[in-house]
């Protein structure tokens, strides 16, 4: 067994392990590969372990402006129990407290992804619910307000909105929201679908907004943020701009919309029924005081 940093060969390989166990992901090879043909900032790695000359394990780690780190670890169901897990993420471990992380957060859904975190000293701090719609059967209301898609505002018309409706997710610990979460996130993002990402303007400011992440060899979309500036919320513009999106997924023959909310995000959560998103499974968020 070796493990090694990725290179850009990698890309397909890694991201056939992310998407088969990360349900969350919309990776694509092309995506990663541009990331891993860039420098990394302080505080990131990439590792994955091969076996007779096949990748089986994967994990990254990166570190915020805030100080928090975030790791994830995939390993295949034939090398599990070996303790490959558990050495690809004490390497990254080793990474953010060398970077001086004051703690670190993980991801995880499946049947043995807690129990992992639990046994390297994490503790469960959020849990949210998956939900799927099949737009190939899903009964869309109309659109009741017109949209522009995020092409034709440009992605800078939106960062205000964007980090100001970040701010305001109920994360378990406080964190710092900058330019750079929204560089990463949308910015240098390939995975963002400029013509299914939508928005609403107001005397030609953004005021409500959505944008989707798209993974055209899957045919899977979700909304990654959606949000509505504060002195315009209560009026429907959330599920509004959701529907403008999904019709407009649908239009790009995009099979199926995956989101996923925490259960206290009650509006959303009502938002996403009406639409007519079915529930599917949990997914939990770890955290670990360095």
């Amino acid at each position: 067994m070796k493990i090694r940093s990725v290179v850009p060969d990698d890309a397909e390989a890694v991201v056939s392990l992310i998407n088969a166990y990360d349900v969350t992901s919309f990776a694509t090879a092309r995506a990663l590969r541009s990331v891993l043909e860039q420098d990394d900032p302080p505080g990131t790695e990439r590792l994955v372990a091969e076996s007779g000359g096949e990748i089986v394990g994967f994990s990254r780690c990166r570190l915020a402006a805030d100080g928090g780190g975030w790791a994830w670890v995939g390993v295949r169901p034939e090398h599990r129990r070996r303790g490959l897990g558990s050495e690809l993420y004490d390497r990254l471990e080793t990474t953010l407290r060398s970077r001086g992380a004051a703690s670190v957060q993980a991801t995880v859904s499946g049947a043995e992804a807690g129990p992992f975190a639990l046994r390297h000293g994490f503790e469960q701090a959020r849990v949210m619910r998956l939900q799927a719609l099949d737009l190939s059967t899903a009964d869309l209301p109309e659109p009741s307000i017109e949209t522009v898609s995020l092409a034709e505002t440009g992605v800078e018309s939106i960062r205000a909105l964007y980090l100001a409706t970040l701010a305001d997710v109920p994360f378990p610990t406080p964190r710092a929201i900058d330019d750079d979460d929204f560089r990463r996130q949308v910015s240098d993002s390939e995975i963002v679908d400029l013509e299914v990402s939508r928005v609403v303007l107001e005397d030609g400011a953004p005021i409500a907004f959505t944008v989707v992440v798209a993974n055209d060899e899957s045919g899977r979309a979700g909304p990654q943020m959606t949000g509505v500036r504060r002195d315009r919320r209560g009026r429907g513009l959330a599920q509004a701009v959701k529907v403008a999106s999904a019709w407009h997924a649908r239009e790009r023959g995009l099979r199926v919309l995956v989101t996923a909310n925490d259960l206290d995000n009650e509006p959303m959560l009502a938002i996403n029924r009406k639409l007519g998103f079915e529930p599917s499974i949990f997914v939990e968020e770890y955290r670990k005081q360095l």
